[in-house]
C-alpha cells in the first residue's frame, strides 16, 4: 500500500488463503522487497509483522467471505523488529451495502 507500488509501478496480488511464506516471497520480489533486509541478512524493517498482518487478514476474509466485498490498509507503518506496526487508517466494505462502510 501507499504511494510505492504506484509510484515503482509494483503492484503484487495475493489470493487467500497463502502462507507467511508465500507473503513473504510476494514481498521480497518488490522492489520495496529491499526496505525489509539488509546487505548483512539482517531485517531493517519487520517483514515479519507485516506478514503476519497479512496473513491474518487472508484468514479474516475467508472467514468472512460472503460479508466483505473489499479492505483497504493504508498506511501501513512497519518499523524495526521489535517496533510496533501500525495499521494508520483501514477501510472495510461490506458486501451488504457498499455504503456503509467501517473506518477506523
Amino acid at each position: 500500500g501507499g504511494p510505492y507500488p504506484e509510484v515503482l509501478a509494483d503492484p503484487t496480488l495475493l489470493i487467500p488463503p497463502f502462507s507467511a511464506d508465500e507473503v513473504r516471497e510476494s514481498l521480497l520480489r518488490l522492489r520495496v522487497g529491499r526496505l525489509f533486509a539488509t546487505a548483512d541478512g539482517g531485517a531493517a524493517l519487520d517483514g515479519d509483522a507485516l506478514c503476519a498482518l497479512v496473513v491474518r487478514v487472508g484468514e479474516i476474509l475467508l472467514m468472512h467471505a460472503q460479508d466483505i466485498a473489499s479492505v483497504d490498509f493504508n498506511p501501513v507503518l512497519v518499523g524495526s523488529p521489535g517496533e510496533p506496526l501500525v495499521v494508520a487508517d483501514a477501510l472495510i466494505e461490506r458486501t451488504s451495502d457498499h455504503r456503509s462502510a467501517v473506518s477506523t
